[in-house]
């Protein structure tokens, strides 16, 4: 019975040590966890600075013909606005001509 009491008492020992180093580990993620959320400014696919840079001039002639198409495509739309309107008024010009020509052939029976 003497052997066995030692034993039982370091195997105590075991669990609380390794009861204590997981709450340890547990804090440690939860210190980490919070630390990765608090920063979101920090790159997520590469830790090594870039080296390679565009060429600025590359950037800004992209940055000219993307604005020009924008204004282009703005100005189209104006365009088809202005068609539109233009087409609706012959419409409804035709359809009160034809409606002024059905009330004469009325008044005329």
């Amino acid at each position: 019975m003497a052997k066995i009491l030692p034993v039982i008492i370091d195997f105590r020992n075991e669990i609380e040590r390794y009861g204590l180093a997981e709450k340890q580990t547990a804090a440690q993620t939860a210190a980490q966890t919070a630390a990765q959320t608090a920063d979101t400014t920090k790159q997520v696919t590469l830790q090594i600075p870039k080296t390679v840079w565009k060429n600025p001039k590359r950037v800004a002639a992209g940055k000219a013909v993307a604005e020009k198409m924008r204004r282009a495509r703005e100005e189209q739309n104006k365009k088809i606005a202005e068609a539109d309107a233009i087409i609706a008024n012959e419409r409804l010009r035709k359809l009160q001509e034809e409606a002024r020509k059905a009330e004469e052939a009325v008044a005329l029976s």
